[in-house]
């Protein structure tokens, strides 16, 4: 998982903006896949909150930004726990994560 690009960005027709992380492999209970999956949140939350998302995204408030999550395989129960405590880290700053 390259944690220092966004995977996929778009533009929602309500005007909102997906910013979305494919994660390739099974969400498995590995703290290094977590790390890295927590470091690419981080860096999605960082560019939001920079200069060049402002340019790009004119006007868009934060509460109608999503990060989603696609998962290829549904994590375990231990994981999805995991991934709550996550979102409300995530919406904190205002952003929701829709797993």
């Amino acid at each position: 998982m390259d944690t220092n690009s966004i995977d996929i960005i778009g533009k929602r027709v309500d005007g909102g903006i997906d910013l979305v992380i494919i994660v390739p492999d099974v969400l498995e209970d590995s703290e290094e896949l977590q790390s890295q999956l927590l470091d690419k949140i981080e860096n999605y939350l960082n560019y939001i909150k920079g200069a060049e998302f402002k340019k790009d995204f004119p006007g868009i408030s934060s509460d109608n930004i999503f990060i989603k999550l696609k998962l290829r395989v549904e994590p375990s129960e231990r994981l999805l726990k995991w991934l709550d405590e996550i979102k409300r880290w995530v919406e904190s700053s205002g952003v929701k994560l829709l797993v």
